[in-house]
């Protein structure tokens, strides 16, 4: 088996542990979405998320359950609509096996695929997920640097692959 080559984007930025509890104004996650996360593992390389925009809440997010197993994911958004096209883009931060903060990514994005035939629009980045980390923690942006020229959105289509 070939060796893959992970690469991470020029931007990619490791957001210390203090300024991502700023900036989500808490430091560890709890509730029903730890109950039963999808996981991904080297068995389980690939899932689907369809973030929407919250009902209630002020504050909304994906979590997706990490095996130790796993080393860099793969992080793909897919464009809502060929008219305007809108993404779901996050900032990721990944936690523990108590769901505290361990770091951020930000600036992770390394291609943009344009629309085809058969697919939507799609933005797509690299995370490298440090050892202690046992979540990986969605939350939409409303704005990021790395996909400036792109309307981004609460709601959107994502797809997480394994990488290693």
């Amino acid at each position: 088996e070939k060796p893959v080559v992970v690469a991470l984007s020029s931007n990619y930025y490791r957001l210390p542990k203090d300024q991502v509890e700023k900036s989500l104004a808490q430091s560890c996650f709890s509730g029903k979405k730890f109950k039963k996360p999808k996981e991904l593992s080297q068995k389980n390389t690939q899932l689907g998320l369809w973030p929407v925009p919250p009902l209630k809440e002020r504050f909304v997010y994906e979590i997706v359950k990490l095996n130790p197993d796993v080393e860099d994911i793969q992080i793909t958004s897919y464009a809502t609509t060929s008219k305007k096209p809108t993404f779901y883009w996050p900032l990721a931060v990944f936690l523990d096996q108590n769901g505290c903060v361990v770091e951020g990514v930000s600036g992770f994005k390394n291609k943009e695929t344009d629309e085809t035939p058969t697919q939507h629009a799609s933005l797509e980045g690299v995370l490298k997920k440090p050892m202690q980390a046992r979540y990986l923690f969605l939350t939409p942006l409303s704005e990021a640097i790395e996909v400036e020229n792109k309307q981004l959105s609460n709601q959107g289509q994502i797809k997480l692959s394994v990488l290693r």
